[in-house]
């Protein structure tokens, strides 16, 4: 019951952090308008892709490492704060690289000092909140590392709700607010896992087991979650380049909401990560397997009422000039319901050592993506970015539904048909968190 209590909880915590951003990101749109929403996105865009490359997959190490006990929490630390001061010295002499060649910053854009320092605060917040937040899950300490980063959200939200009733009409200063929030949670998270734990800020030194033990793992997920960014952001480049930034702007809008679906399953994943590396899940599979049906369940309705009714919602929520996000949006939906399930189960052939499933699985994704965002993005815009997603999110999806099927010997039922006994085991799952 522990188990299916920390994910009650967390997916409680989630749940409210989603509507928190949600609610940050229509102020956003609305205030900034599309085409400085586009340029938000790339800055975003951008830090992400900086970070995954320079932090070498360490987030996937730092967790498996600290839950299977396999090295000391004081050396993970300490790869941990030497990779964020490497990667704060690599990322300022990038943008001086770029500045000098392109006379802007590719963070966020621009030519002045601030500019440079709100894109090097951006980037190395990403980087801290990642790395601290996979500190945190290594120890199991999903909720609290979840009601910091909610924290954070909802202290950025009231910012941006009183910039409004101010009336402020400049857009830097908006999306100044929404930097500095990043970077106030980032130093929470630091703050409360050394409070916490007293780990001391010192460069202990793997020694040689230690380090292959360590980067072995972290390379593969390092290789892995490049090609996974790729394959999750390459339209956007592809829009912006072919078709603008009001035109990118348009297309995250429609991502981002479809998106949505994949909170919940993110959240099991990193729950259910931990568990599997400390070999604790044995027990917990069937639980395991009957929340995943009750969550296929409440995708599809939830799916299939968002198709009816986002023209209104979309029109309501982000306003008129939003209203070409419908279609893109539509079409995104199978492709990203269905990407639910290899959302979770990566986390499980990540948990057994069996990140080459993941690796195959993301390679498949990103090759049909890819194909399908340059044959289709020139001619139909956004409209052939959202196609070729949804194509490559479900192919994916059967891909590794086959994979499971073999390792783990379960039918695909399990993991897709919604039981009886299921809806019994939420009932009392919730009943005994809300006697608690």
């Amino acid at each position: 019951m522990a188990f299916g209590k920390a994910l009650i909880q967390n997916t409680a915590n989630r749940i409210l952090n989603t509507i928190v951003m949600f609610l940050a990101t229509v102020f956003l749109t609305r205030i900034v308008g599309v085409s400085d929403f586009g340029l938000l996105t790339l800055m975003i865009t951008n830090a992400s892709l900086l970070n995954l490359i320079s932090s070498f997959g360490i987030s996937s190490g730092i967790t498996y490492n600290l839950a299977a006990t396999n090295i000391s929490g004081t050396k993970v630390v300490s790869v941990t704060i030497l990779l964020l001061l490497t990667q704060l010295l690599f990322t300022s002499i990038f943008e001086y690289g770029c500045f000098q060649l392109d006379d802007s910053f590719w963070l966020f854009k621009g030519k002045s000092l601030t500019d440079f320092l709100l894109g090097i605060s951006f980037f190395i917040s990403i980087s801290a909140i990642e790395k601290y937040n996979a500190l945190l899950y290594g120890k199991q300490q999903y909720l609290l590392a979840n009601n910091i980063v909610l924290a954070g959200n909802l202290v950025m939200l009231f910012c941006l709700i009183i910039l409004a009733i101010w009336k402020v009409e400049d857009h830097y200063i908006f999306l100044g607010v929404y930097i500095v929030g990043n970077l106030f949670q980032a130093f929470a998270l630091i703050c409360t896992y050394h409070i916490i734990y007293k780990e001391p800020v010192l460069f202990a030194v793997l020694n040689k087991a230690e380090f292959k033990l360590f980067f072995s793992y972290s390379f593969l997920a390092f290789v892995t979650n490049c090609l996974q960014f790729i394959a999750y952001r390459a339209d956007y480049w592809l829009v912006d380049y072919y078709k603008g930034s009001t035109q990118l702007g348009l297309y995250s809008v429609s991502t981002r909401f479809a998106q949505l679906f994949w909170i919940i399953p993110n959240l099991f994943a990193a729950i259910i990560f931990p568990n599997v590396a400390g070999k604790q899940t044995g027990k917990n599979a069937q639980s395991i397997f009957g929340l995943i049906r009750i969550m296929n369940t409440c995708n599809v309705i939830a799916g299939l009422f968002l198709f009816l009714f986002s023209p209104y919602l979309i029109v309501q929520i982000f306003g008129v000039e939003y209203a070409n996000c419908i279609i893109p949006f539509r079409i995104l939906l199978p492709g990203v319901i269905t990407f639910c399930i290899p959302a979770i189960l990566a986390s499980y052939f990540a948990g057994i050592n069996k990140l080459i499933v993941n690796f195959w699985g993301t390679i498949l994704c990103l090759l049909v993506i890819l194909i399908l965002d340059f044959a289709l993005i020139p001619k139909f815009g956004i409209k052939g970015a959202a196609i070729a997603s949804s194509i490559g999110y479900a192919l994916t999806t059967i891909y590794v539904l086959i994979v499971f099927n073999r390792l783990s010997k379960a039918g695909f039922n399990q993991l897709l048909i919604l039981k009886k006994e299921d809806l019994v085991y939420l009932k009392r799952l919730l009943l005994t968190h809300v006697k608690a």
